[in-house]
């Protein structure tokens, strides 16, 4: 059986080649627009950090070491401020004197 192709069939597929096409290229845009926004967010969130280090000196600044604490000695005593009593001594000393 022979196949006999009309000009009417190379109109059809050039117009379903055309569509193809059409179609591609608006997957290809939307795509290409939704690549784009990602980079422009990408971007922003680069700016920002550097802005961010730039305004808090994170880049540069590096944690001091911790000083050593003085160590006890057994013949050490801690001292404390005439100013510095606990609650107790404060509550305690307030009702000595009659003041509550």
């Amino acid at each position: 059986m022979e196949t006999v192709l009309s000009h009417s069939d190379l109109e059809q597929a050039r117009r379903d080649l055309r569509m193809r096409r059409a179609a591609l290229i608006k997957r290809q845009a939307e795509e290409l627009r939704a690549l784009t926004a990602e980079q422009e967010e990408l971007d922003a969130l680069e700016k920002l950090m550097q802005a961010f280090s730039k305004k808090f000196a994170v880049a540069s600044a590096k944690p001091e070491p911790m000083a050593t604490a003085p160590t006890a000695t057994s013949s050490s005593q801690p001292t404390r401020s005439k100013y510095s009593k606990t609650n107790f001594e404060l509550f305690s000393q307030a009702n000595l004197s009659g003041t509550f």
